[in-house]
């Protein structure tokens, strides 16, 4: 299959792919250009795709290519997300449907015809090199509305039931059942996860951090980029760096409020606490000295009151509590 060639452009700047990792934090495999970067170069990690959506578990990929362009000089050319060659010589094309649109039968169709048209070279005589293909759409919603995981179309005999085998087949994956106890159901959640720590397979969770947060992933990552949607990426990583900045401030400035109010809380209950205790340590010690003085019976009631700093009143109580 013939390589396509990417648009390699000039290193970005430190900033750059800071703003830009902030942008791709949250995109998935349901996302076109992230998609088209993560299988790049990565057969293995279409192997296990193919693999378990075919419920082949010895399937082996001979060969990849990502976005390839199918050229029809008599109508319309298409391009293809993923195309894959397996050993035994099949060719499948996986399309990655984020919405309803661009998922109708016909264009399943024409994708079929096109492979068929371009491995035309290998018909020979009897048509018999004619190589099977196999166009898989896997796609956010359930196209065909029946609840299903997937479904396998094929031609069918209507007179007879039986299969038409001539190894042209498509298959619709549904995004919608992500159950977590089958392999295509958690697949289909690694699809649509943009946290590699919580994937379900290492090997694409692997793939996906290093995209995210290794700066020659993200690199990788851009060249799948447009110069347009490059700048708009970079525009919005700096929206996103704002907004999570205003939010860390917030946050830590809450924190530091109540760092600081539980702080002073305590130094403020401390100094209260001693000149609590020191004025009532004072208290109690002019209470004693007016008991003496009053025992005494040599110092008038107003004397003691101004000695000790206690109104006349509250002497003349304590007065009348030593006469009884």
């Amino acid at each position: 299959m013939k390589k396509k060639e990417i648009n390699h452009k000039s290193n970005s700047s430190k900033e750059e792919l800071f703003l830009f990792r902030e942008k791709i934090k949250g995109k998935t495999l349901m996302d076109d250009r992230f998609m088209s970067a993560f299988f790049s170069d990565f057969p293995e990690g279409v192997e296990l795709v193919l693999q378990i959506i075919m419920d082949k578990p010895d399937l082996k990929v001979l060969d990849i290519n990502i976005q390839n362009t199918m050229t029809n000089l008599y109508g319309r050319s298409i391009r293809l997300d993923v195309l894959a060659q397996d050993t035994d010589g099949a060719y499948l094309n996986i399309e990655i449907q984020k919405s309803n649109r661009g998922t109708g039968f016909k264009r399943a169709r024409y994708h079929s015809s096109m492979l068929d048209t371009n491995y035309a070279k290998l018909i020979g005589e009897d048509f018999d090199g004619l190589p099977k293909t196999i166009v898989i759409f896997i796609c956010e919603n359930d196209i065909i509305g029946a609840g299903k995981s997937l479904y396998t179309i094929n031609r069918v005999v209507n007179e007879t039931g039986e299969i038409f085998d001539d190894d042209a087949h498509i298959i619709y994956v549904n995004g919608q059942r992500r159950d977590s106890e089958t392999k295509l159901g958690r697949l289909l959640q690694d699809f649509f996860n943009p946290d590699p720590e919580t994937m379900n397979y290492r090997l694409l969770a692997n793939k996906s951090k290093y995209l995210k947060e290794d700066e020659e992933g993200i690199e990788m990552v851009r060249e799948y980029l447009t110069e347009e949607e490059w700048n708009k990426a970079i525009a919005e990583g700096k929206d996103i760096g704002i907004k999570i900045g205003i939010e860390q401030g917030i946050e830590q400035g809450i924190e530091q409020g109540i760092e600081q109010g539980i702080e002073q809380g305590i130094e403020q209950g401390i100094e209260q606490g001693i000149d609590q205790g020191i004025k009532k340590g004072a208290a109690e010690n002019a209470i004693k000295n007016a008991r003496s003085l009053l025992i005494l019976g040599k110092v008038s009631n107003e004397d003691i009151a101004y000695c000790t700093g206690l109104s006349v009143d509250f002497v003349n109580k304590l007065a009348d509590e030593i006469k009884v």
